[in-house]
């Protein structure tokens, strides 16, 4: 059951001592899902699973490949990240999100897709690395890919229920300005039982997780249609005190948040101007 297995992987990543880098609970969270990449019949992205960074041994991305139909084409990146805040277990952020990810892999090798799929398990996030340059997703960008990056889809928080009446099986997903196409895409889904799905901008809500390194270098696509703020499905004073987004608004209020990148080919970095 999906379900069961979902319950599994954040039964066994979300323990009392956390995931902070450096840590026992570090080290036993990533012994863990190097198991699972390995249980899945993924391959390594590389040599092994576990890539380290050379200049600091305690952090490392874990990178496994789901096969697609077309080897030769561009592959898409789903990532989560898989360290903690100092004194958190870490349910929510962010092993639920690894949960899924491991779930969408297991669904891909049996059924693969077009294109390779990268699961992307990245350290460093939370700070003091977060958004320096031993933030995982970071330096997998910069010095372990190995080649273009067709899309990325980024997990975080999407563990909770709002806490807000009327607003609990809620989801923003943004990102919407990187193709013209991809809110169609995502608004065109099949319904996923009483989830509400809000498709939006990333300027709304700021690079506040792994996206970040694919927000830098991958320019936002010209057409892009979604330009207003989001529409949220209710109308109540807490709906429309959401639909103001500053940077920051949609964060603090504690909304569950995929963040999507679709950038076409892109084969060097580029800085957004």
């Amino acid at each position: 059951m999906t379900s069961t297995r979902l319950r599994t992987d954040v039964e066994r990543l979300a323990l009392p001592e956390g995931r902070t880098p450096g840590t026992r609970g570090h080290a036993n969270a990533k012994s863990y899902l190097v198991s699972r990449l390995t249980e899945l019949g993924l391959d390594p992205y590389g040599e092994a699973f576990e890539l380290s960074y050379a200049e600091h041994p305690s952090l490392s991305n874990l990178i496994g490949v789901a096969p697609g139909t077309n080897r030769a084409a561009d592959p898409v990146v789903i990532g989560a990240h898989h360290d903690t805040v100092i004194g958190t277990p870490g349910a929510d952020d962010n092993a639920a999100a690894m949960a899924i990810a491991l779930e969408v892999a297991a669904r891909l090798k049996e059924k693969p897709a077009e294109r390779d799929v990268l699961i992307g398990l990245f350290d460093g996030e939370e700070p003091p690395y977060f958004h320096g340059a031993e933030m995982g997703s970071t330096h997998f960008y910069k010095h372990q890919r190995r080649g273009p990056v067709h899309a990325a889809v980024v997990l975080d928080l999407v563990g909770h229920a709002v806490p807000v009446p009327g607003l609990e099986d809620l989801m923003f997903i943004t990102g919407m300005e990187s193709d013209p196409g991809l809110e169609r895409v995502v608004t065109g889904l099949e319904q996923m039982g009483d989830l509400k799905i809000v498709t939006t901008l990333n300027e709304y809500v700021g690079d506040m997780s792994d996206h970040h390194i694919f927000t830098s270098f991958f320019p936002a696509a010209a057409g892009s249609t979604t330009t207003n703020p989001p529409t949220l499905p209710t109308s109540s004073t807490t709906t429309r005190w959401l639909a103001s987004p500053t940077p920051s608004r949609c964060w603090y209020a504690g909304l569950p948040t995929a963040r999507l990148r679709v950038p076409g080919r892109v084969t060097t970095p580029r800085p957004r101007t």
